[in-house]
């Protein structure tokens, strides 16, 4: 299977089949992206690794994350994550919105 075909069976027909307004990218569209660097898929995102959660006075938890493998994530066009760092409006501002099945989503205007 073409890495086209595969990623649009676990985004877009996942979109459809549920009922929601998402997993297409097409201009006008609300963007939410990840960008995942292929080669970072290795046995180290398998490693133990915990991270501060600041919202909850610095206490660490347990994920299960690369920031390598992870390059990018957008929510609705608007830079989330990047070089393994949150943006500095993520948690201050609204970046996206909750999909309900059924239902178009509702263009987000962009922050100034």
């Amino acid at each position: 299977m073409l890495i086209e075909r595969a990623v649009h069976r676990r985004t877009g027909e996942l979109g459809s089949w549920y009922g929601i307004d998402a997993g297409t990218l097409r201009e006008g569209d609300r963007a939410d992206i990840v960008v995942i660097n292929p080669d970072k898929l290795d046995e180290s995102l398998d490693a133990y690794a915990e991270h501060p959660v600041e919202s909850y006075g610095g206490l660490s938890r347990m994920v299960n994350r690369n920031d390598d493998t992870v390059s990018a994530v957008l929510v609705s066009g608007q830079l989330a994550f990047s070089a393994g760092k949150a943006a500095p409006a993520l948690g201050k501002q609204r970046f996206g919105q909750f999909l309900r099945a059924g239902r178009p989503s509702r263009k987000l205007t962009p922050a100034a």
